[in-house]
């Protein structure tokens, strides 16, 4: 390419309440773009791959039912790597004749890359924060939740060590009663944002801590304490 990479970039917001990207460029026609839309504060990430078409390029992204509030970081990214031989042509077979302040050096791949960003605001201020406030209330409910299995896996110790048909049976009858409050619990800690990832992995430790098998729930219990002991410090 004989002139600088140009990518801009512009975000709306569509009706049913996604992102839409509008792009324009002057790379390439066919040129393979990644357009990646993360926010770290809700643990929501979406990517979506476009061809450049006549020097623009567009991609909706998010849920159907429309974006969570909260601020949205969106980057759009050429790679040397992904293109056709027919773009490589013109860009070089590592981005060579790149140049351009969109364009950057991966020491790593020894490629170059261009790459252009923005950021998506949904909501006001008080819309984000609320949005949060619900997440942590919706945490803590969780950490309550797990905090009570815990103390119910660990009721089951004297079960878990018995060896009579009695014993085994009520271990048996006590597992059945709590997985699908563990199942329920998994699906709940699932939807929470990246920064309670702690009370997903100890709901998903508590599957195999309400078990009878004494040695692997023990250990599978003890992790998922540790867990939300960890996750309490986000709870504040």
């Amino acid at each position: 390419m004989s002139e600088p990479v140009l990518l801009t970039l512009k975000v709306e917001r569509t009706e049913d309440g996604r992102a839409k990207v509008i792009g324009l460029t002057n790379l390439p026609n066919s040129a393979n773009l990644l357009i990646s839309m993360n926010n770290p504060s809700l643990g929501k990430g979406y990517q979506d791959k476009v061809l450049v078409n006549e020097g623009t390029f567009t991609s909706v992204l998010g849920e159907k039912e429309g974006l969570s509030n909260g601020k949205y970081n969106i980057k759009v990214t050429f790679s040397p790597l992904a293109q056709s031989e027919k773009v490589k042509e013109i860009i070089g077979q590592r981005g060579e004749n790149l140049t351009g302040a969109n364009v950057s050096i991966s020491e790593l791949l020894n490629i170059k890359v261009a790459e252009a960003e923005t950021n998506f605001v949904v909501g006001s201020s008080q819309d984000i924060a609320s949005t949060e406030k619900e997440f942590k209330k919706r945490a803590l409910l969780i950490h309550n939740k797990l905090q009570n299995l815990i103390t119910e896996s660990r009721e089951m110790n004297s079960l878990r060590q018995r060896t009579d048909l009695e014993g085994l049976a009520e271990c048996g009858r006590r597992m059945r009663k709590l997985q699908p409050k563990v199942d329920k619990l998994v699906k709940e800690a699932e939807a929470l944002p990246e920064k309670y990832l702690a009370l997903r992995i100890a709901a998903v430790e508590m599957t195999i801590g309400v078990t009878c098998h004494e040695t692997m729930a023990s250990e599978a219990t003890n992790r998922a304490d540790n867990k939300i002991m960890s996750a309490y410090e986000s709870l504040k």
